[in-house]
């Protein structure tokens, strides 16, 4: 193929080239510019999401690429001529960082029109843009003078055109080779990395502060961006609002109540997050949890805590009702979210919204964001077997204390005393306890230290009593004859066959953990 030498002709359009370049320069700065405006008008709560991915069209990407279709002739061209090359290499470098976070821009933008982004997140897009729009202001400058015909460095860029020297050879006519050479490819690139190693060697002092203090600034950068800026904390790890200091100590995901009944809707699960807080002052104020302040952000959608499924959750804590906050004390609570069986593999943070700041001009939203890892607390598994005078440590489940059964008898009735109260004047009277006409009474004396539960709602939410006669294994019908007052005993109407077992046994089921008790 024969085609003519374009340099004489680049040579002589140098100025109207430059001209193009300013332009397309101009324009890209002026969209650039549009899209921080609107960023800035995000955060102010005062933009058009709708209208977001508008502000990114197909002609600022073409523009960019003729920015850099046409720095990379000039480049060619200068490095032809032996003249300085270096501005057309900068720019070349610029603006394809400049398409590359255009582009991931756009796809924040799309992602706006549909949900909310987190207020982080776009204030480190807004501070992306003005790292490369302030770059682009240098760029036009130098593109103008050259276009005018002054050089920066001499102011007569005209004797620096005529020096280029139009000859014949600009304008003869070469052949072009469609094949590769890759020997003379391979060569050439030995001779430039060679040159640039002489190049480091004889500047290594400037070469090494230029890239050391770069390294620094960049590991700073990432550093405050990271831990301070854009932190984004654990479970167990604190964290201070305005007037309260909180701690996300456990998250959870199930579809059973404490009793072990599915209880979710439209392939939904639940995701229950247990948390320490209390307030930050002690000015006889009643500081109290706004719960729509706590979002659960999942695979770009959020959630408010549901109020209304507390009860089936009592076990792990207690939910969180409007209650007053303490100033010298932990509070423990609950927040219950519904969210879909498709997101239960997405990561999920907690996005506590504080509402905005008045900062350098502009209202910022202040945002405090965990990463929770919910685990499922659906599937039991034995955690050990125990015999009488063994101690249960409940606080690898989701309740705390012990619990320990010291003996067992199985009768049809038990007469037990309880403290009646009238005033300053208590009494000790007596009560008895009478099993079925077809069933027996199991009396347990323990020894339960969990503070969340009595003995009758520990027994009534988490025992099942077993038997075995022969090979034969049976779950006794229960009825609960547990006094509300009882601290020391638990009492159950059971099946009347269970004196003739070889085997009892208690089953203990908390959540995911199942505890073995063996009576007999």
């Amino acid at each position: 193929m024969i085609l003519r030498k374009p340099y004489a002709f680049l040579i002589k359009k140098f100025k109207i080239i430059h001209l193009i370049l300013s332009l397309l320069m101009i324009y890209v700065a002026y969209k650039i510019n549009s899209i921080l405006n609107f960023i800035y008008d995000y955060i102010n709560n005062i933009a058009n999401v709708n209208i977001a991915s508008s502000y990114i069209n197909f002609i600022l990407f073409l523009a960019v690429v003729f920015i850099i279709i046409i720095s990379l002739i000039l480049y060619i061209l200068m490095r032809y001529k032996k003249k300085p090359k270096l501005l057309y290499l900068f720019t070349i470098i610029t603006y394809i960082i400049i398409f590359i976070t255009l582009f991931f821009v756009m796809l924040t933008f799309q992602s706006m029109e549909k949900d909310i982004i987190d207020p982080k997140t776009i204030r480190l897009v807004r501070d992306v843009i003005k790292l490369i729009l302030y770059p682009e202001y240098i760029f036009i400058i130098v593109m103008i003078v050259r276009t005018l015909g002054f050089d920066i460095k001499k102011f007569d860029f005209k004797s620096d055109i005529e020096e280029m020297n139009i000859d014949i050879s600009d304008n003869e006519e070469v052949e072009l080779s469609v094949g590769i050479n890759f020997d003379k490819v391979k060569t050439k690139g030995r001779r430039q990395i060679r040159e640039l190693k002489y190049y480091v060697l004889e500047n290594k002092i400037f070469v090494f502060t230029i890239l050391g203090l770069l390294g620094i600034g960049i590991i700073i950068y990432l550093i405050l961006n990271i831990n301070v800026v854009n932190k984004i904390y654990k479970e167990n790890e604190f964290f201070n609002t305005s007037y309260f200091t909180m701690n996300i100590t456990n998250s959870y995901v199930t579809n059973k109540n404490d009793t072990g009944e599915n209880v979710s809707i439209e392939d939904k699960s639940y995701i229950i997050i247990k948390f320490d807080v209390k307030c930050l002052y002690n000015d006889g104020i009643n500081y109290k949890l706004d719960p729509n302040r706590f979002l659960l952000e999942v695979a770009g959608k959020t959630y408010t805590p549901t109020l209304k499924y507390y009860e089936s959750f009592k076990a792990i804590g207690n939910g969180y009702k409007n209650q007053n906050l303490s100033y010298d004390e932990y509070n423990t609570y609950i927040f219950v979210y519904n969210i879909e069986n498709d997101y239960l593999k997405e990561n999920k943070y907690i996005r506590y919204e504080e509402g905005f700041e008045y900062v350098n001009k502009e209202y910022i939203a202040n945002t405090k964001k965990i990463k929770i890892i919910p685990q499922n607390i659906d599937n039991s598994s034995l955690e050990g077997t125990y015999n009488i005078n063994d101690t249960i440590d409940l606080s690898n489940s989701i309740l705390d204390g012990s619990f320990k059964i010291s003996s067992y008898e199985i009768n049809k009735k038990f007469v037990y005393e309880y403290q009646y109260c009238i005033g300053d004047k208590c009494e000790v009277l007596e009560n008895t306890i009478i099993s079925s006409y077809d069933g027996q009474l199991l009396k347990l004396t323990v020894e339960n230290t969990n503070d969340r539960f009595n003995n009758y709602d520990f027994s009534n939410n988490f025992i099942k009593v077993k038997y075995k006669i022969g090979e034969d294994e049976y779950t006794s019908s229960l009825n609960n004859k547990t006094p509300s007052s009882s601290t020391t005993t638990m009492y159950f109407n059971v099946d009347n066959k269970i004196v003739e077992a070889d085997s009892i046994w208690l089953e203990i089921t908390i959540r995911n953990k199942l505890y073995k008790y063996i009576l007999k």
